[in-house]
């Protein structure tokens, strides 16, 4: 019994990650259409004051699209990541942590369907899938960094 007890536990340790991941992505999704804007601006015009003080003069509204889509990307590679954590010993982990991330995509977007003022977007999710795919080389760099620290037995 205490077995089982702790193997339970370790699961929901492992999936915890990944489950704050899916709450905080729901929760932006949830976001009107004008909050979410508002947000996305205003990450736009800090980093605008950023490369400005380096001599790159660049608008906020020129970095808009590109931050909102670089948001969705690294939501989603962050999502697989986690994922992967919590598919540990778990055959076919890198299937399972895909599909599980391309389908979270998929509600996301249709999530959005329900939200004033958002919209659900297929290209959004193609731009998510690219994130989970950052995510699987990041993952598979980090691991084979890892492997090769290890020494030789």
């Amino acid at each position: 019994m205490r077995i089982i007890l702790k193997t339970i536990i370790k699961r929901i340790l492992l999936a915890l990650p990944m489950l704050i991941v899916m709450i905080i992505i729901f929760g932006f999704s949830g976001a009107d259409g004008q909050q979410s804007g508002s947000l996305s601006l205003a990450i736009a015009e800090w980093v605008s004051d950023i490369f400005g003080k380096v001599g790159i003069n660049v608008s906020p509204k020129t970095l808009h699209l590109p931050i909102r889509k670089l948001a969705h990307m690294s939501e989603y590679a962050l999502l697989f990541i986690t994922a992967m954590w919590a598919f540990t010993g778990i055959a076919k982990r890198y299937l399972w942590a895909f599909m599980l991330s391309v389908l979270f995509a998929i509600s996301d977007e249709a999530h959005q369907l329900f939200v004033p003022g958002r919209a659900g977007s297929v290209v959004d999710v193609l731009i998510d899938t690219v994130g989970i795919i950052i995510g699987m080389s990041v993952y598979w760099v980090i691991l084979r960094i890892k492997v090769k620290k290890q020494p030789p037995i």
